[in-house]
């Protein structure tokens, strides 16, 4: 503005003559022409003033819309992605329970492929760089024993990797086998169970009915190997041990035994023999003048079915050897079976054999027992 001032007061000083200048009018009219000159500068920079003030306003404006819609956007982005952070999580849970019970065996087979990868990564190459002519022989034996020694060293780790891969994969078939085995056993466990039960019920309601006792030593007879000898046995005692049913039936070897008053004792048998054809119990009789008086047997397998994605089907066998003259119609219940049957076949057959063999191993003061009718 002040440059405006100049710049008119020049234009007057040089329009004006001097002479005028110096007179009373002159002076009014330079002043009025110089407050019009003011005035009119004054409106123009008011004008400019607004029109930037409006600009900026604007401006302001627009900045504020843009910004607006831009956190009305993120907003939105931030609802989406909280709903599939959601979303992830229960997905996430759902999966975690989904896979709680192969945890186990995942586990085992990343074992197995981190000791795989490290066996990869074990490799190296043995070739050796070219040997520079002018290397001086002191430096170049130096390098070559230390050439030497790093393979020895890298062999010597690629052998400890292998075998560690070896000990890992050997222990997850073990472990898979041991898991076929377990269920093996839980799928027949019940049959075995039951079939000593049986045994264990019929001893004592015979034995009772005639006048005897049962009771439980800690160890088979004739198998306490280094133990102390029981309390001599009472005349109408049936000492009675029978084995337990162990958690896996593939490795199984279990012993029992009942012994009567007298010579009579019966040695039981538990356990897993491929001669056999699987887990087996085997009762071996003997009466009371301690002569064999019979053999019985029972085990279970497992067959494969005929075609691929068949399930595969439980089997049993039973069988009983006596010797002549036979007492036991042994076929009703002899030979294979499907091991879905095993609960009539084996209560008739522990009933029909052991009453008989009860009253070959115990006296009783009442006539002979007569041969079972057909």
């Amino acid at each position: 503005m002040q440059a405006g001032f100049l710049v008119i007061y020049a234009c007057l000083d040089f329009v004006i003559s001097p002479r005028w200048k110096k007179t009373r009018e002159g002076a009014k009219v330079a002043l009025v022409v110089l407050a019009i000159a003011t005035a009119f500068l004054q409106h123009r920079v008011l004008i400019t003033a607004h029109r930037q003030a409006d600009t900026d306003r604007q401006q302001f404006h627009d900045t504020l819309g843009t910004l607006s819609s831009q956190v009305t956007d993120a907003n939105e982005q931030l609802r989406a992605t909280r709903k599939d952070l959601a979303d992830s999580r229960e997905q996430i849970v759902r999966l975690t329970r989904a896979r709680q019970d192969d945890l186990q065996a995942l586990n085992l087979e990343f074992a197995q492929h981190r000791a795989e990868d490290a066996a990869r990564r074990s490799k190296f190459d043995i070739s050796l760089p070219s040997v520079d002519a002018a290397t001086p022989l002191p430096v170049l034996q130096q390098q070559l024993q230390q050439q030497l020694a790093d393979y020895n060293r890298k062999q010597a780790e690629a052998q400890r990797i292998s075998g560690e891969a070896a000990a890992a994969a050997a222990a997850v078939n073990a472990a898979k086998q041991s898991q076929e085995e377990l269920r093996y056993t839980a799928d027949i466990a019940h049959v075995f169970l039951f079939s000593l039960l049986r045994l264990q019920d019929l001893i004592i309601i015979e034995a009772t009915t005639n006048g005897y006792t049962v009771s439980t030593n800690r160890v088979p007879v004739a198998y306490g190997r280094g133990q102390p000898p029981p309390p001599p046995q009472l005349p109408t005692e049936v000492r009675m041990f029978l084995p337990q049913v162990p958690l896996n039936m593939v490795h199984a070897k279990e012993e029992g035994s009942i012994q009567f008053p007298g010579k009579a004792l019966w040695k039981i048998h538990l356990s897993n023999n491929d001669d056999v054809g699987g887990p087996f119990i085997i009762i071996e009789f003997t009466d009371s003048t301690g002569r064999n008086s019979g053999k019985f047997t029972f085990f279970t397998w497992r067959e494969s079915g005929n075609k691929p994605g068949d399930k595969p089907v439980d089997k049993m066998h039973i069988d009983y050897e006596e010797p002549t003259p036979p007492l036991i119609l042994s076929s009703a219940f002899t030979g294979d079976h499907e091991l879905a049957d095993y609960e009539p076949l084996l209560h008739r057959a522990l009933t029909t054999i052991i009453r008989v063999q009860m009253a070959q191993s115990m006296s009783f003061t009442n006539a002979p027992v007569q041969p079972l009718k057909k």
